[in-house]
């Protein structure tokens, strides 16, 4: 187990590399990259900790953050420091994330008037495709760990586009809505399930046809962030009072960690589903083999 303390923790979102090495989390001053091997950190000052900011991409040799005030998305090499950039004038960036090779990512923008997601080549970030029509907007994107699924939040509503066919959708699949705000929410490896999470307890909805499937909780308190297992059907949520719960879909509680975490802020499997980690409200950051 690997715990780390981030003195200027801003509210990033966890965010491993391709590789499962390195983990990406935003700060105060900017991006903390930490080396789950040796056991280092590395701050990227130039680089913005907003939530849902930034992703690895090609192969997890650089990020793709955003640029608020110039309206770009830039891929940074890790190595070189060398960037390329993606402008488009007068939009505002909500939102990136990023497949597990991180080959493409994905990225939601709001220009005056309209709304827009796009899929951006990772390697030549001005190769872009929109997508999902001018009235989409989503506030946090996540994709499947197979790739071909897309899902975004929206103040109580959620929608899923299915992005692994020939051509990118004009519209979304599945339009979710909910009788209340959620903290987090994932979606299943294989982009079959969505899992919401909240005050509630923990919402699964079927994507294939938008129904709700069902609803379980064994947190005490409330139900503040959720990830799923990129290589297996199961996920890992965390509750405001430091619990984190590792799930299968029929709703057992395989494992039941306490890591004398403060409220769970964000969670993240690597993308060999060998390991998971979680960050609370102080920045205290646990990394952990799943051994499930």
């Amino acid at each position: 187990m690997l715990t780390f303390q981030m003195e200027d923790f801003s509210g990033g979102r966890l965010c491993f590399s391709p590789d499962g090495r390195f983990i990406a989390i935003g700060c105060r001053g900017g991006l903390m990259l930490i080396d789950t091997v040796g056991k280092t950190a590395r701050s990227l000052s130039e680089v913005a900790g907003h939530l849902g900011g930034y992703a690895f991409v090609r192969g997890g040799t650089a990020i793709a953050h955003i640029q608020y005030r110039e309206g770009e998305i830039v891929v940074r090499n890790l190595t070189t420091g060398a960037l390329q950039k993606s402008h488009l004038r007068g939009e505002c960036w909500q939102s990136i994330t990023a497949d597990l090779r991180g080959d493409t990512f994905f990225a939601s923008s709001r220009p005056p008037g309209e709304s827009t997601l796009w899929r951006i080549n990772a390697e030549t970030p001005r190769q872009r495709t929109p997508f999902g029509g001018t009235n989409c907007r989503a506030d946090r994107l996540a994709v499947s760990a197979d790739g071909r699924w897309l899902a975004g939040q929206r103040d109580k509503a959620f929608e899923v586009w299915h992005v692994g066919g020939v051509r990118l959708p004009k519209a979304e699949s599945i339009h979710l809505r909910t009788d209340g705000a959620h903290h987090d929410f994932a979606l299943s490896a294989d982009g079959a399930s969505l899992i919401a999470v909240g005050g509630s307890g923990v919402r699964v909805w079927n994507t294939s046809y938008g129904k709700y499937k069902t609803h379980f909780n064994a947190h005490e308190g409330t139900v503040t962030a959720v990830a799923c297992d990129p290589t297996k059907p199961g996920f890992i949520t965390g509750d405001n009072v430091g619990q984190v719960f590792l799930w299968d879909f029929t709703g057992r509680v395989l494992t039941r960690y306490d890591w004398k975490l403060g409220e769970i802020y964000s969670l993240a499997f690597a993308p060999d589903g060998l390991r998971a980690a979680a960050v609370d409200h102080s920045g205290k950051l646990v990394v952990w083999d799943v051994d499930v």
